[in-house]
């Protein structure tokens, strides 16, 4: 289970039939996944709708994640991906 950062330079290609980060996430798991033992094999993610900043708190000014800061702004939606909620996967967007 995870929270999954998108690059906000990685952009599809225009001629991209454009489906959703989720969707794009998710099949780079399956492919990722296919190669791994099953207790090594991510079960699920959300995506957050941005990337983590020290301006948000939830980063330190070297960059180390702020475990607490990141869990009260997206612990709701990993406790869902953990109780199996979803389908293994959202986006969320609040933030």
């Amino acid at each position: 289970m995870g929270l999954v950062v998108p690059d906000p330079q990685a952009r599809p290609p225009e001629d991209d039939l454009r489906p959703t980060i989720s969707e794009r996430i998710s099949e780079r798991i399956r492919q990722l996944n296919a190669g791994l033992s099953r207790f090594e094999q991510i079960r699920g993610f959300c995506v957050a709708p941005g990337p983590l900043t020290v301006e948000a708190g939830q980063l330190t000014p070297s960059f180390k994640v702020r475990r607490q800061a990141v869990w009260a702004d997206f612990g709701r939606e990993l406790v869902r991906l953990y109780d199996g909620g979803e389908d293994g996967r959202q986006e969320t967007t609040r933030r």
